[in-house]
């Protein structure tokens, strides 16, 4: 098994140089290790860098400053990414909370019964179980924790509408959410984009997975 016991960043430095990566300020790679993190910049993009991996061996030439280079143009295009895909996400939350509370109801015993969601199959069935299970768990925590906007609406309203709610979900509940509504439902937010459901369904999901690649890396 690989040696993984704690190395200084000069031992660091010297493991890079010995498989061939070029450290010409060591300084600025201590500096910047310590500001970063050595797993974040070498671990999560060595790969293009390299001519081996068994063991880690650089290209001819490779410098630390073109690895860092790399690293850097990610972060940046992650927050643009980041940035359009937060607007995207209180769009849909809001399109959500409207269309459903328009139908079932403010009260958020609505978003808690399964008779207001898919349940046409045992698959269906299942998957809004969960999410129920999920609102359950988020708005218990956020009530314990003293979330000001749900302990807000629970103690003086004695509920929390969904476009409350719908605050403190991730994207990912959101996307389950839409998934577990009925067909109509689901067709009256997937016309205000001109798709159908099916794939404004999908589109969800490969945003969700964006999201969590630009928000985690």
């Amino acid at each position: 098994m690989a040696d993984k016991a704690f190395k200084t960043y000069t031992e660091q430095r010297k493991i890079l140089e010995n498989r061939g990566l070029i450290i010409s300020h060591p300084r600025s790679f201590r500096d910047i290790m310590l500001r970063e993190g050595y797993y974040n910049i070498i671990n999560g993009y060595k790969k293009h860098f390299l001519t081996t991996t068994s063991p880690d061996q650089y290209i001819a030439q490779t410098t630390f400053e073109q690895l860092y280079a790399l690293y850097l143009f990610d972060q940046e295009l992650r927050t643009l990414f980041m940035s359009a895909l937060i607007k995207i996400e209180k769009h849909i939350k809001a399109l959500l909370a409207y269309h459903f509370s328009e139908k079932y109801g403010n009260d958020d015993n609505v978003y808690m019964n399964l008779n207001n969601f898919n349940c046409d199959t045992i698959r269906n069935e299942r998957r809004a179980e969960a999410l129920i299970r999920i609102f359950n768990q988020d708005l218990r925590y956020y009530e314990q924790h003293g979330n000001n906007a749900i302990c807000h609406y629970r103690n003086v309203h004695g509920y929390v509408p969904l476009w409350v709610a719908n605050g403190v979900l991730s994207f990912g509940t959101i996307q389950h959410f839409y998934a577990s509504m009925k067909l109509p439902d689901q067709q009256n937010i997937s016309r205000h984009f001109n798709l159908s459901a099916s794939d404004l369904n999908g589109f969800l999901g490969l945003l969700k997975a964006f999201r969590n690649i630009c928000a985690h890396g």
